[in-house]
């Protein structure tokens, strides 16, 4: 089963409110952006912001170069360099993140798995 874009978008933004409510940040609207969220983080506690930003950018860096066949069609090599180098920037935000939430004793379980297949 392959997620589409607006379900990985989905996972990233329940990932962050996971933390959001690990800090007690109470005021998120169901419907809130990940963007509005990883805000209210960043006035709490700058680190998880930091790293949850990377992780953040980290995918839509790497989202954006897997599709852009363009650059694909033109310079094949160089496309494939370019998701290799996104995707490993991407994996170690995504182990920074873990580790992260596991040193501060926070519960990732209900979006692991769809956070495995971004």
């Amino acid at each position: 089963m392959e997620f589409t874009r607006e379900n990985k978008i989905e996972a990233l933004a329940d990932l962050t409110r996971i933390f959001a409510v690990y800090l007690n940040i109470d005021d998120i609207l169901p419907d809130e952006k990940r963007e509005s969220i990883l805000k209210l983080i960043q006035q709490t506690d700058e680190e998880i912001f930091s790293i949850l930003a990377s992780f953040n950018n980290d995918w839509l860096a790497w989202d954006y170069v897997k599709s852009d066949t363009e650059l694909r069609i033109k310079v094949e090599d160089v496309w494939k360099m370019e998701v290799e180098r996104h995707h490993a920037a991407f994996e170690i935000s995504k182990k920074a993140v873990v580790d992260l939430a596991r040193d501060r004793n926070i519960d990732l379980e209900p979006v692991m798995l769809r956070i495995k297949w971004l």
